[in-house]
């Protein structure tokens, strides 16, 4: 027997049980509706650790002897050599390239290739290649350290191969799949909380692409950049210092050319930030002749006071600072840059040739917001928008009373209207009850509607939602008795009475396929009775 609840996501999201339930006065288990989800392309997330990383990458180790602790299971040629450890690929005697390969029938499709330089000559160039050639990924500049790449193979097994004289030596070498279909459970609200305290949300953001084509390798200007300083927000030692010089200057980082669209067009620019000798930080979209530069952005105290910018805290003293602004790019400057300050408002001033700011992944797209970070290595990256649908089956859900309830947090200026909803699964608008925020003012929307009878509908002057505030909202929908409750207080009630003999049959996150919603979930959950007063208060009290 059904209980009086379904909760989702839930399939898409198991870690230690149901990372996004959460009690109610019985404590009891709710039944899980699995989702369809799709994506089809790489998509990163915070983890419970606070650090960026791509979904989908499986704990499966594929490749065999990584560490190369015996001289086994590698095909060695052309003077390549395993002592010590590592491998050694040494091309300079006689030989146009020196190879170490393994014929894993495993690794095919897509996959994370992770790998240590221990030494490196700098001349020529590495290949990372399938077993009997093709497909081939050529690395030209490899400082000692831990790289990471992403490969999609098109038939089994992995080559290392240094060319043109080089002389490398590489360790760890670690190779695991990916699905691209795997939903992001996200934690970048959480980040600083006790692991026992954290409550992760399903991320779910539209198609975007990263117009750097490279968003760790962004030229210098009036300043040196050194080069993996630090530990970066991926948790790993490649964060860039970019020491300003002794010119009287705008110190800091450019790049140009990236704007490809003419007319009005609005993009954001974003980049993680953290404050050396220099704490403050400007960024500047610079087109049609225009300066667009942003306030300061505080480093320590992690403030900003344009209206059109955001800071958001990564923890460990690193900040991801984004402005937004539109631009026609009909002027012939077309670049965007990020500025040290010296004082507030000021980022042109002389120089003191030590002091600087680290700096790390750059990244422009064309939307009114900073979506989650794409990493880009040698061209654009675009990652899909993500569709999460299909929950749920006739016989679940109650189509006569009940409750909608969510948790949720949207991230961007909304242009359209962004819903979720139970409903009969036809695109009529007559069996339904949703919930999500509307196309204008950022404000809270809801609706229940059945047959050709609205029980409850938002007016004019709705809530506002706060961006990436969570909000705990319920929809309450019954013959003569509908409400609604927002973070534990009464927003809406009628007493309208409606029928219908059609059944709701499903959940979806893109109501019939015309408003998708994008943003934060930690917690669906559909009652199948109407709850009382006193249970939606406790349902929707706003206390994290």
């Amino acid at each position: 027997m059904l209980k009086d609840y379904f909760e989702v996501p839930n399939k898409p999201a198991i870690k230690s049980g149901n990372v996004l339930s959460c009690d109610f006065t019985d404590h009891e288990t709710f039944i899980p509706q699995p989702l369809d989800f799709t994506r089809n392309t790489l998509a990163t997330y915070v983890d419970c650790n606070g650090f960026i990383k791509y979904s989908g990458i499986t704990n499966n180790e594929l490749v065999i002897n990584g560490n190369f602790d015996t001289d086994t299971d590698w095909n060695l040629t052309s003077n390549a050599v395993i002592a010590n450890g590592f491998v050694k690929l040494d091309s300079t005697f006689g030989v146009s390239y020196s190879r170490c390969r393994q014929n894993n029938a495993a690794i095919i499709n897509l996959v994370e290739i992770t790998f240590t330089i221990k030494s490196n000559n700098g001349i020529g160039v590495m290949q990372i290649r399938n077993y009997g050639g093709g497909n081939t990924t050529n690395i030209s500049s490899l400082d000692v350290g831990t790289h990471t790449v992403y490969i999609n193979y098109s038939s089994q097994g992995i080559s290392f191969q240094a060319s043109s004289g080089r002389i490398i030596e590489i360790d760890n070498v670690s190779v695991k799949q990916i699905d691209l279909n795997t939903p992001r459970i996200d934690y970048l609200t959480e980040i600083g909380k006790a692991k026992e305290l954290q409550k992760p949300s399903l991320l779910l953001e539209p198609q975007s692409t990263n117009l750097f084509p490279k968003s760790n390798d962004v030229d210098a200007t009036a300043a040196n950049k050194l080069e993996n300083q630090i530990t970066s927000p991926e948790g790993l030692q490649n964060a860039a210092l970019y020491v300003e010089n002794t010119a009287t200057a705008s110190h800091g980082a450019i790049k140009s050319g990236i704007f490809p669209t003419a007319g009005a067009t609005t993009y954001t620019l974003s980049v993680f930030a953290k404050a050396k000798e220099r704490h403050l930080l400007r960024l500047n979209l610079y087109a049609d002749g225009t300066s667009n530069l942003t306030d300061n952005f505080d480093l320590i105290n992690g403030t900003v006071s344009d209206a059109n910018s955001t800071i958001e805290d990564f923890g460990n003293g690193w900040f991801r600072c984004s402005t937004t602004k539109t631009v026609t790019n009909s002027g012939g400057y077309n670049f965007a840059a990020v500025y040290m300050g010296k004082a507030t408002n000021t980022y042109y001033y002389e120089g003191d040739g030590t002091s600087g700011l680290y700096l790390f992944g750059f990244q422009v797209e064309q939307q009114n917001h900073a979506t989650s970070y794409i990493p880009t290595s040698g061209s654009t990256v675009t990652r899909n928008r993500e569709v999460c649908n299909n929950a749920g089956q006739l016989g679940v859900f109650n189509s006569k009373e009940g409750v909608l309830y969510a948790e949720i947090a949207r991230t961007s200026d909304n242009a359209n209207y962004e819903l979720m909803a139970i409903s009969d699964g036809n695109p009529n608008y007559q069996n339904l009850v949703a919930l999500g925020f509307d196309a204008n003012n950022n404000e809270i929307w809801y609706r229940a509607k059945l047959g050709n009878t609205d029980l409850i509908i938002v007016s004019a002057g709705a809530p506002i939602a706060p961006q990436n505030e969570f909000i705990k909202i319920a929809v309450k929908y019954k013959s003569g008795d509908s409400k609604v409750y927002l973070n534990g207080v009464l927003i809406d009630s009628t007493t309208t009475t409606a029928s219908t003999s059609v059944e709701f049959t499903t959940f979806d996150f893109n109501f019939v396929n015309i408003y998708p919603f994008y943003g934060k979930i930690r917690e669906i959950k559909a009652f199948r009775r109407a709850l009382t007063d006193t249970e939606l208060i406790e349902l929707t009290n706003n206390i994290t």
